[in-house]
């Protein structure tokens, strides 16, 4: 840490070091802690911001108890200073680290990488690869939730192609979790939602791809009534 005020590479190497270390006690792990999180907030360099992310999730994995209480640090911090240096190395800790993420923290997490530039970089291929990750599991709902936005919002709608690996992900997702989507997507009708829905069904190579009930599904059908409550080949 006594290299964090050198004007040199010696400072990023230190602040990348200093997630490597095991701390000897919870209060040399806060002490360390508390200088990534402040170097993350205000630091001019976004680089230097970018490794003190990265080294704070890799020094969390020594004291995940400690994790509710600086893991909401660092996502405020990214999200009162956003750029997509810092944006990539948060989704980078959600995507290798997931555990370590509260709900509240992982919404906003994907919320404010989504409002970073997705068009160009390596953004995208990291939002996809989070996204590709959480879809089925522990935040399946909460990354659902992000790409539905991400594929509809008016003013920059986002292609799924420019995501890698998420068409693949979607289409092997258990039956059910897919069934609930296609409720979901068809529901809206959004042109773009039903395109990428229909393109997914088309890859099931099943002749009825679902067999399931719209019973537990009257939010998103939205009071409209359906003669056969049964999905069928059509």
């Amino acid at each position: 840490m006594s290299f964090f005020v050198v004007a040199d590479p010696r400072r990023q190497a230190a602040i990348a070091a200093l997630g490597a270390l095991k701390p000897q006690s919870q209060q040399a792990a806060d002490a360390a802690l508390a200088e990534l999180v402040a170097i993350a907030a205000a630091d001019p360099d976004e680089d230097m911001r970018f490794t003190a992310i990265f080294a704070a999730f890799s020094l969390l994995q020594y004291c995940k108890a400690q994790a509710p209480q600086w893991v909401p640090s660092l996502v405020a911090a990214v999200t009162a200073a956003p750029s997509d240096p810092t944006r990539t190395a948060l989704l980078q800790g959600l995507w290798r680290q997931t555990e370590l993420f509260q709900a509240a923290d992982a919404k906003a997490t994907l919320a404010v990488a989504s409002d970073g530039d997705l068009t160009t970089g390596g953004l995208a291929g990291m939002l996809g690869a989070t996204l590709s990750h959480l879809i089925g599991g522990l935040y399946h709902d909460l990354a659902i939730d992000s790409l539905t936005a991400l594929l509809t919002t008016t003013d920059k709608a986002i292609p799924l192609d420019n995501f890698q690996t998420l068409e693949y992900c979607l289409a092997a997702l258990d039956r059910m979790k897919l069934f609930a989507l296609a409720v979901r997507w068809f529901a809206t009708g959004d042109q773009k939602l039903c395109e990428v829905m229909s393109k997914l069904i088309g890859g099931v190579q099943q002749a009825q791809p679902f067999d399931a009930s719209l019973e537990r599904f009257p939010n998103q059908l939205n009071r409209r009534r359906f003669p056969n409550r049964q999905i069928c080949d059509s």
